[in-house]
């Protein structure tokens, strides 16, 4: 896995020439903390420019944490005479891996170089559709982590009913 491309910026403008996220310069080796949610980036490794200078910092020059994600899905077909039922089981992110966002790069803040937030952890969702004769498809769905909650999950049931159906057909009809 690889990370994104990040820029460590400012918020000031020490080039004094009206532009916006100037960078800074690179005053050590490895711009790195330990990696850690709570220091990905070491704040000592960045210095901002004389006056007048833009800093030494190439454009996208730092790499964030990167991701690993594996999902999966089980699908099956049943046939009753004329009708079809597919039966799916996914999931998304199946061993739960953290997977952190990007640091902070505004070097004049106070969370610089702190990651603050992860990415979804495992979604899982089980869905059933029928085709029926007129080309419709009635799609009954449940998601979440660790089962839907009884009430949320008949909600989006008859949402999603509501919207399948064809113009004229009943819920019973379905």
């Amino acid at each position: 896995f690889s990370g994104r491309r990040l820029n460590v910026t400012l918020t000031s403008d020490p080039a004094r020439t009206g532009i916006a996220n100037q960078r800074p310069n690179l005053v050590l080796d490895n711009p790195y903390g330990d990696k850690s949610y709570t220091n990905y980036l070491n704040r000592a490794a960045f210095a901002e420019p004389a006056l007048g200078t833009l800093g030494n910092l190439e454009r996208n020059g730092i790499v964030g944490p990167g991701t690993k994600v594996v999902d999966l899905a089980l699908v099956r077909l049943f046939r009753f005479g004329s009708h079809r039922i597919e039966a799916r089981a996914e999931a998304f992110n199946v061993f739960n891996w953290v997977n952190l966002n990007q640091p902070n790069t505004s070097q004049n803040s106070a969370n610089f170089g702190r990651i603050t937030t992860a990415g979804a952890p495992r979604v899982m969702q089980t869905i059933a559709e029928r085709a029926a004769d007129g080309g419709y498809v009635v799609n009954i769905s449940s998601a979440g982590e660790g089962g839907p909650d009884t009430d949320a999950w008949s909600g989006h049931v008859s949402a999603v009913l509501r919207a399948a159906e064809p113009a004229g057909a009943a819920a019973g009809d379905l």
